[in-house]
């Protein structure tokens, strides 16, 4: 155990070096940072707002999510964005705990155990997650790991509170509850595990069509649960079900179609050595992670692991992995440890994973765009209202009024930092953007007040 808080203290050193100097090369964004941090900073003052001004999006009636607001009082200590940051790095770290603790229980080999907890640590989409920004998933391992553990050792009680915890954190994790409740019914666990598979089925999937019908769309400010669309499959899951039933066909073919989404199943599974795959009926709930992301042809953005979506498939992978070692002795001895390390590592080089990006110079260089958007930052007056382009508005988010660009609303202030760059001037290009900024300043309502090479500080002077 001590060898692996090591691992885990050295992991989430390197990881909280990396997401800190990101934020402070502004390749952290509005959208999600700056949203989730204005929310939590007013929270943790005690204005439980819920509705932000950047997009005008309740918390709640976005995502159902209202675990975030733990995270609340940690600006008590120190308020800044990135504590949010480094928290999420923690949390996801933590995950490895349960996992190892799992594994020792199931396997009875210490080395075995911590090769999975490292496994799972270096898998694809465990670093991207705790790379991309901050997300309520942040939460999701350590719940699911937890759950898991409690729930194979016997301590159902705690292991269904963990796991039913997992619907405070987002809405859909309701369908992996139904997932998970499944694989218990249908494996060969003891009869515990089987008792509490019906309850956690239909628990989950019965919270998922409470949380999407009636809680998340009375407390949204668009007054509708705004995620629903599968594209070609329908607008509900209602609608996703009636097509699987008429064309089950369609459905193979788009779980598999384009190429990629093989590719991201492949790479998932070598990261733990393909072991995974001698367990079919444990991965009933990784294949409804791919299932929910894959039949989405609206958003293929969720069909890649480097972002959050892919998050709960570290655990989950890791929980098949052990029950492959513990149930059917797979690679007997030392060879075991060796190879899934081995597997884990190589598919972490393969993949180019976040981690390798510490070891870069240029993550610790400093360009003149990025010296002259910190002199802006420092110029905007504090607690005044201030619109910003997308990669500014997380640093200015400790306060009450913050819009994004193109919106303008009654703030005071302009910063915008017009030097070109990936998803800085989100939702429009650069040049559009530029354009726009120029004929606000020509319109006679704004006058420049500060510049810092393509930096520019704007104040209003009339409405």
């Amino acid at each position: 155990m001590k060898f692996l808080l090591v691992i885990m203290v050295i992991y989430a050193g390197m990881f909280s070096v990396l997401v800190v100097r990101n934020h402070q090369l502004y390749q952290t964004f509005g959208w999600d940072l700056g949203f989730f941090d204005q929310l939590l900073w007013q929270a943790s003052r005690g204005n439980f707002n819920f509705v932000s001004t950047i997009g005008d999006i309740n918390i709640l009636g976005d995502h159902f999510q209202p675990i975030i607001y733990l995270l609340a009082p940690l600006y008590w200590f120190w308020d800044d964005v990135r504590i949010i940051l480094i928290a999420q790095v923690l949390l996801i770290t933590a995950a490895a705990v349960p996992l190892y603790l799992l594994a020792k229980k199931k396997i009875g080999r210490q080395l075995v155990a911590i090769a999975i907890a490292v496994a799972y640590l270096l898998f694809s989409g465990t670093q991207f997650t705790i790379t991309n920004e901050f997300h309520q998933s942040a939460f999701i391992p350590i719940l699911l790991s937890l759950g898991l553990w409690w729930m194979e050792i016997g301590q159902t009680g705690r292991g269904l509170a963990a796991l039913f915890s997992l619907l405070l954190v987002r809405e859909e994790m309701g369908l992996l509850l139904g997932a998970i409740g499944t694989m218990y019914w249908v494996g060969k666990g003891p009869d515990f595990l089987k008792k509490s598979g019906p309850l956690l089925t239909i628990g989950g999937v019965v919270g998922f069509l409470l949380l999407i019908k009636i809680v998340i769309p009375s407390v949204s400010s668009q007054g509708k649960y705004i995620h629903y669309g599968y594209g070609s499959f329908g607008n509900k899951p209602e609608d996703v079900l009636i097509s699987a039933i008429k064309n089950p066909g369609g459905i193979v073919t788009s779980l598999i179609s384009p190429p990629v989404k093989v590719t991201q199943v492949f790479q998932s599974l070598a990261s733990f050595g393909g072991l995974p795959l001698l367990s079919p009926s444990s991965l009933i709930p990784v294949v409804e992670q791919y299932a929910v992301r894959f039949l989405d042809d609206r958003n293929i953005h969720r069909w890649i692991n480097n972002s959050h979506y892919s998050v709960p498939l570290g655990p989950l992978l890791a929980y098949v992995t052990i029950m492959v070692f513990g149930r059917f002795g797979t690679f007997r001895g030392r060879f075991r440890t060796f190879y899934l390390i081995v597997a884990s590592i190589t598919a972490a080089i393969v993949l180019k994973t976040p981690i390798w990006s510490v070891f870069k110079p240029q993550l610790y260089f400093t360009t003149q765009w990025v010296e002259d958007a910190d002199r802006l930052v420092a110029a905007v007056p504090a607690g005044v209202g201030v619109t910003a382009n997308n990669s500014l508005a997380p640093h200015l988010t400790h306060r009450d009024k913050l819009y994004l660009l193109p919106e303008v609303g009654d703030a005071e202030y302009i910063a915008v930092d017009l030097a070109d760059g990936p998803n800085k001037f989100a939702p429009w290009p650069y040049q559009k953007m530029r354009e726009y900024i120029y004929r606000l300043v020509g319109s006679g309502n704004w006058v420049i007040q500060q510049r810092f090479g393509e930096s520019i500080l704007i104040r209003r002077i009339s409405e």
